[in-house]
């Protein structure tokens, strides 16, 4: 018997092997660590970096948080771009995507035809995704991608 893995079928453009995020990481408090806070500290919404790395927080501080969480997700409020990753967590190979259906391990997925559908205003909103956030996707068209992730 083989390994089972997740489906991925997006629409959008895979960023390849080598490609690093422009965004740092969870444990480092000078980055942003998802492209979410980087969209949002480019709207000007910047997290509490003094709270990075600390155990407990004060009431106070967890207020802080909540605060900046909220204008963050009010930030990226009707953005219909995202980021994914396959082939494996330890290995992730991050995609950028308008359209995506996904099939887990065992569970097989229904697509229906017509939500594969795509504009040229989704071609438009990939494009402009990435350039705000430095994504660099060359002179690559969008396209349909099938992948695989292990987890």
């Amino acid at each position: 018997m083989g390994q089972s893995t997740d489906a991925y079928l997006f629409f959008g453009f895979d960023l390849g092997e080598d490609w690093e995020p422009p965004w740092g990481d969870e444990d480092d408090p000078e980055t942003p660590d998802d492209w979410e806070s980087a969209w949002a500290e480019k709207k000007g919404v910047v997290r509490p970096k003094h709270l990075w790395g600390l155990m407990e927080w004060t009431p106070e501080q967890e207020a802080e948080y909540r605060a900046w969480d909220a204008a963050k997700d009010k930030a990226i409020e009707g953005i219909d771009v995202k980021t994914g990753s396959h082939c494996s967590s330890e290995y992730p190979i991050h995609y950028v995507y308008i359209r995506q259906f996904h099939a887990w391990r065992g569970f097989p997925a229904i697509v229906d035809p017509k939500e594969m559908e795509t504009t040229e205003e989704d071609v438009r909103k990939l494009r402009e995704f990435c350039e705000f956030l430095g994504i660099d996707v060359g002179d690559q068209d969008p396209q349909w991608h099938l992948a695989s992730d292990w987890g």
